[in-house]
């Protein structure tokens, strides 16, 4: 029983390990800009948020404010609205972006958490979790335009 327990601590190490990125550090403020993120569809529900947001660099080394747009879609025809305001810090190649809400319709949306691989200056990938509701696998891209109107 302890040793399947220590393999599978071994195995659940190793997969943690080789998901973490290799890119280096990016340069300070390289990740300010325009980004556009989507998640995977939610388990459960099959909803998808997507949206966008602009990371400007702060004068505290490797933090961000983010301003942030974003929709959630549902397969039953639900929707959410919301406009957030964020704070980033990079902390050893993870970006973990905190957001408190501006506005939303319907205004019971809980405020998004994200912790972020940074895998280049123009791509990061990780998760958005927000108090027990979602725990899903999210993408983030450097954006030209509003993917969210």
């Amino acid at each position: 029983m302890i040793r399947a327990l220590a393999t599978a601590l071994m195995l659940f190490g190793a997969s943690a390990a080789a998901q973490t990125s290799n890119a280096p550090a990016p340069a300070r403020g390289a990740l300010a800009g325009a980004w556009a993120f989507e998640t995977n569809a939610h388990r459960i529900t099959g909803c998808i948020i997507r949206g966008d947001a602009l990371l400007r660099a702060r004068a505290e080394a490797d933090s961000y404010d983010v301003e942030m747009r974003v929709a959630e879609t549902c397969p039953d025809g639900g929707a959410y609205r919301a406009e957030e305001a964020c704070l980033a810090r990079l902390d050893r190649g993870t970006l973990n972006v905190a957001c408190r809400l501006v506005r939303a319709t319907p205004p019971n949306y809980n405020p998004d958490q994200f912790s972020l691989t940074i895998d280049s200056a123009e791509a990061m990938h990780g998760r958005l979790v927000d108090h027990g509701a979602w725990n899903e696998p999210v993408r983030w891209r450097k954006s030209t335009g509003a993917l969210v109107s």
